[in-house]
């Protein structure tokens, strides 16, 4: 039995220093050897179940970690990675369950209660997110990450008084966390305190006299309040002293839409591409470049642009989609009218998929609509805006939408009688 466990043991450490490696595959096999070897040694289970995750194996890592709770039934740690593995199937009722478990038997750590914190949040529960902040808080009142999400939570409750008791202990244990500054602007702007928040921003210009994150949330101040003026003078500032470098993101989507308001395509091309020197994968930048180049029927920067945006990872559907579709918009107009049409009928088939996993993407459906107005699937577009119209009866989009399809299919009347329907319920909507 002794050599049973010492070569158990021997399997184990073999594994392990492969995980280290990243050699997840074979640190699996090692483990499993370790438990051929000793059946039910609790570390060799944990041990598997961490390569399983790291495979993608969440099912045989459940089974891992479910076996390695029947050799430990009080164990904090396993119950804790019980509810990771659900939490990555998104099977967030049972993530909870498992959290709270290990929460019961003492096993508290702040990243646990930071992932209940975010499942609650999608699920649109202020309360439950807060408490959730406020348990992590209770274990590590020094994270000010927590402090940051617990006020922006409160803010979005639009719990001020709640936000700004919150700001003021976070301030007190952290004079030098400069969300502190930034979260306490952000309330005042929220109230259309400006001044205020200039004139709070003030010590923090006196501690970190030469940090450009001041400059940052200065120029955010200035943004909510319309200042356009002056957040043009700090972007200057900020570009030409190269202290905006850092914050290229930032800077350069403010001086974008600020172009793009003034009708100034070139300069929000150029700030975009400012900004892509250093972040040239960023989606964000991309997306804005594309839809100034889409704005000024730019066709071949458009499909340039959108085949960087589609060979990103990690995409959010929406971007994606409007990248595509813009493309095909794009090959159109340039000649390539049988390429538009495959690529137009396969998004089509794309965006019915994306819809179905998130019924919430109102953009994607009106893509989705206009997308059958260029195949002259005119049933199917009308299917969906009525879908939409029935979803909520209340807005404007079912007649908007079809006020598009009619467009589309020339018939200028009904299109401006669908138009006038939109504008009763929504008087700002666009032509």
């Amino acid at each position: 039995m002794a050599d049973n466990h010492q070569q158990a043991a021997e399997y184990l450490n073999m594994g392990i220093s492969l995980m280290r490696h990243q050699k997840y595959a074979e640190a699996k096999e090692y483990f499993s050897k370790a438990l051929a070897e000793e059946p039910g040694y609790y570390e060799a289970y944990m041990h598997l179940g961490n390569a399983c995750v790291n495979l993608g194996e969440l099912d045989d890592a459940v089974k891992a970690f479910i076996n390695a709770l029947t050799a430990k039934p009080d164990s904090g740690e396993t119950l804790f990675s019980l509810g990771n593995v659900y939490f990555l199937q998104d099977n967030y009722v049972r993530a909870i369950k498992y959290y709270n478990k290990a929460e019961a038997v003492g096993f508290c750590p702040v990243d646990m209660y930071l992932i209940m914190a975010e499942i609650f949040e999608n699920a649109g529960d202020a309360e439950q997110t807060l408490r959730c902040l406020n348990r992590a808080l209770k274990v590590s009142p020094l994270r000010g990450d927590v402090w940051r999400k617990k006020v922006l939570t409160l803010l979005e409750s639009e719990k001020f008084d709640a936000a700004e008791e919150a700001l003021n202990e976070f301030t007190e244990l952290l004079p030098d966390a400069l969300d502190a500054y930034d979260l306490r602007t952000r309330l005042l702007c929220g109230q259309g305190r400006f001044d205020e928040a200039l004139a709070k921003l003030q010590p923090a210009r006196e501690r970190f006299p030469d940090d450009p994150q001041i400059s940052i949330i200065e120029l955010n101040i200035y943004s909510q309040s319309g200042n356009v003026e002056k957040a043009k003078e700090l972007i200057h500032s900020l570009k030409t002293s190269g202290k905006g470098d850092d914050y290229r993101k930032i800077i350069a989507l403010e001086e974008g839409q600020i172009c793009v308001n003034e009708g100034d395509a070139d300069g929000a091309v150029s700030a975009m591409k400012w900004a892509l020197e250093t972040n040239a994968d960023d989606a964000d930048l991309l997306y804005m470049l594309l839809t100034i180049y889409t704005s000024k029927l730019r066709y071949k920067d458009i499909i340039a642009t959108a085949d960087r945006i589609i060979a990103l990872k990690n995409v959010a559907p929406a971007v994606l989609a409007s990248s595509k579709f813009y493309r095909a918009m794009s090959l159109k107009e340039t000649g390539s009218e049988a390429q538009a049409k495959a690529e137009f009928r396969h998004l089509s088939k794309e965006m019915r998929n994306m819809t179905i996993a998130d019924p919430s993407l109102s953009e994607v459906f009106m893509l989705r609509i206009l997308c059958h107005c260029q195949l002259e699937e005119f049933d199917a577009a009308f299917q969906l805006a009525d879908y939409l119209q029935n979803v909520s009866p209340d807005s404007a989009d079912g007649h908007a939408y079809r006020h598009l399809i009619y467009k589309q299919m020339g018939d200028e009347e009904k299109s401006q009688k669908e138009l006038e329907l939109a504008r009763q319920i929504n008087p700002d909507l666009a032509g």
